[in-house]
């Protein structure tokens, strides 16, 4: 059967449509999808918040091991109390040879 130019026009119509028909199902489906994701992910947090209003800090934070107290240097340029000096810009008491570790570093100063 053949159809006539008119009646063709008409069905690319009627595809076009459906695209659009088509098209905009699939953005309402996604969209939704997004607002529900969006709604239980703040169901849960307000079942998270509301299971810690009643603990104290006290209760859920260890402070052990104590860590040492570091008091900082007198003057801007000096270490703070932990600090491990490897050069001091004096010595190199602290380097060693990278080809032999127990030979001191022989760079000169």
């Amino acid at each position: 059967m053949l159809l006539s130019f008119n009646s063709g026009s008409s069905l690319v119509n009627q595809i076009k449509s459906m695209k659009k028909t088509y098209l905009f199902l699939l953005a309402a489906l996604l969209f939704s999808g997004v607002v529900f994701a969006q709604k239980t992910d703040s169901l849960k947090l307000k079942h998270i918040q509301d299971s810690l209003n009643d603990i104290k800090a006290h209760e859920t934070e260890y402070y052990t091991p104590v860590p040492p107290i570091v008091t900082p240097g007198n003057n801007f340029s000096d270490p703070p109390s932990d600090a491990v000096i490897l050069f001091d810009g004096k010595n190199l008491n602290q380097w060693v040879d990278a080809r032999d570790t127990t030979n001191r570093a022989t760079w000169t100063v």
